[in-house]
């Protein structure tokens, strides 16, 4: 249920201060940083569970951030209307806010994982541990994407190359939806409620995005068709 409470935030954050989130991103960025150094290395006493769910685990397991990706990974495939019109312009800022969210998920479970006294009472499994590795390719590639979405460095690069870069942002979301199926998975298949209306949340979203890419590559080719057509016609 987290991942679906995420998005609801997400998305109303993106309409209310969509104007701030344009003219003032950086303000965004340092409290985005705050909050994930802040949680990502101080343990909250005594946290009730709602706490927990809705507001700490929010940052901690990563789910705002991975709703953050999810509006990222939209607004590129979203037919022409009003959503594509705020989504669009806010792009760049949202993946960035994303990644530096990331960082306190990040953070969160290096301390836990690492740590000798947690690690012998966290037994994981084989999925678990794939999905632990897998997370450094995704660092490795976000990391990248995510500086290049500043517009200072942006503007240093031909937009031929930029673009071709940013094609690895489809490997990142495609690596992304594995890495959380590989983490729920094990829950899931117990019986846990959460993880299995997670794991059908995040399957209808990828499922969503699929079909609108595959709609807008048709879309796509048949306007071309049409040139080419109207071009032989003339």
């Amino acid at each position: 249920m987290r991942i679906v409470f995420s998005i609801v935030v997400a998305v109303s954050l993106t309409f209310v201060l969509r104007s701030s989130l344009r003219h003032h991103p950086y303000r965004y960025y340092l409290g985005a940083g705050a909050i994930s150094l802040l949680l990502g290395f101080w343990t909250v006493p005594s946290a009730t569970t709602w706490l927990d769910t809705y507001i700490l685990d929010l940052f901690r397991r990563g789910t705002l951030a991975t709703a953050l990706w999810c509006i990222v990974m939209f607004a590129g495939a979203l037919p022409n209307g009003k959503l594509k019109r705020i989504w669009m312009p806010l792009r760049g800022t949202l993946s960035i806010l994303a990644a530096i969210l990331t960082l306190c998920h990040t953070i969160t479970y290096i301390r836990i994982y690492a740590s000798p006294v947690a690690r012998p009472s966290l037994p994981m499994s084989g999925l678990q541990i794939v999905a632990i590795h897998l997370s450094v390719f995704l660092l490795l590639i976000m990391i990248p994407l995510t500086i290049l979405s500043f517009p200072t460095i942006r503007s240093k690069i031909s937009p031929k190359r930029w673009i071709a870069i940013q094609r690895l942002a489809y490997v990142f979301y495609l690596l992304l939806y594995v890495h959380i199926m590989l983490l729920l998975m094990p829950s899931a298949t117990t019986g846990h409620l959460d993880a299995q209306i997670s794991i059908f949340t995040y399957s209808l979203i990828y499922l969503s995005y699929f079909v609108l890419r595959i709609k807008k590559a048709v879309a796509s080719r048949h306007g071309r068709s049409g040139c080419a057509a109207s071009l032989l016609e003339s």
